[in-house]
């Protein structure tokens, strides 16, 4: 069986679906003939250094379907959230099957399987929808948290809290979360994880919480090491999506601010239900409020964070990608030869 993953990534729209499609391929290199297209932005390229000789690079679609005809896969995997209509009808007639590990894609409804973090996805017609916190393909680099590590921090007087909005952080959510706890009344110390493509000023960031001398905060631009910043706090603040689900594995209870209807969407409902993330909100000034009570509630109820903690141990696991695997050749094997 031939695979050909196709995904996307850059400093603009983040870099999630490149982890997310390394991870898969890892998982899947000693089963099938497998190989990547990705479309990145020059400089990208070290993030699939391990796999190196798997991988070929567009840093546009153009080219994409001679690299995929020469290849002739079985099946195509888009890990992607956009692709034009025109490249997708060059592409459609090569495999035998096309399935999306990708929540949000818009040529969805083309595809012949669809696989999901949420069994709360909708029908797709025509489609195969596989939807579960049991499909979840995220960064292998991700680890748990150790207990004694984590209660360590939470132990501590003032509260830990990460913050990351990843990609490119246009609205600069970052920023005005930052404001939004300049007055908060009760010590902080707060670890900023900072996208690739973020490209505001670092200096606002330190002004917006210099005037309360209880807050400390550190900066950092991560990308690989971005879970050896985000696993010195007890709380995270994310914009949702395959950070928080990464949050949910290492026991790091979150709060969740959305842009979009779809970030909510792509982020399974489930793991609202049953208490392991608090509740989301859609970003405005309102919400922010909303965040900053909530943090105030949490300083005088820590307890809470470890529940959560606990609710989350048997959630997730590192097995998805051999799930999907298992699933696509069993439809692969279902097809006319």
């Amino acid at each position: 069986m031939k695979i050909q993953i196709i995904c996307r990534g850059s400093s603009k729209i983040g870099l999630g679906h490149l982890f997310r499609t390394r991870t898969f391929c890892k998982a899947i290199r000693n089963h099938c003939d497998v190989r990547i297209l990705a479309i990145i932005e020059k400089g990208l390229e070290p993030i699939f250094y391990e796999i190196n000789d798997l991988v070929s690079f567009c840093y546009s679609e153009q080219g994409i379907s001679k690299t995929v005809k020469d290849f002739s896969p079985d099946v195509i995997v888009y890990d992607l959230t956009t692709l034009s209509d025109e490249t997708f009808e060059k592409l459609k007639n090569i495999p035998k099957l096309i399935a999306s590990i990708s929540p949000v894609f818009d040529q969805m409804g083309k595809t012949d399987l669809l696989f999901t973090r949420s069994k709360y996805t909708l029908p797709v017609k025509g489609v195969a929808v596989y939807g579960g916190l049991e499909y979840s393909i995220f960064n292998e680099a991700c680890e748990r948290i150790k207990t004694a590590e984590y209660k360590k921090n939470l132990n501590k007087k003032h509260l830990t809290i990460s913050i990351s909005m990843g990609g490119t952080d246009s609205p600069n959510k970052t920023l005005k979360i930052l404001k939004a706890l300049e007055d908060f009344p009760r010590e902080l110390t707060l670890w900023v994880a900072l996208g690739e493509g973020y490209s505001h000023s670092y200096n606002d960031l330190v002004s917006a919480i210099k005037s309360n001398h209880k807050h400390e905060i550190i900066l950092a631009k991560a990308n690989r090491s971005t879970w050896d910043i985000l696993g010195n706090s007890v709380l995270a603040i994310f914009a949702g999506g395959l950070t928080t689900v990464e949050a949910v594995y290492s026991g790091l209870p979150s709060i969740n601010i959305f842009e979009k209807k779809e970030h909510f969407e792509a982020t399974a409902r489930e793991l609202f239900e049953n208490g392991i993330i608090f509740d989301g909100y859609y970003y405005s000034d309102e919400s922010l409020k909303k965040v900053c009570d909530k943090i105030d509630w949490i300083y005088d109820h820590r307890e809470v964070l470890l529940e959560m903690r606990e609710k989350s141990k048997s959630v997730l696991d590192k097995n998805g990608s051999m799930r999907v695997f298992r699933i696509i050749k069993k439809h692969l094997s279902e097809k006319p030869h």
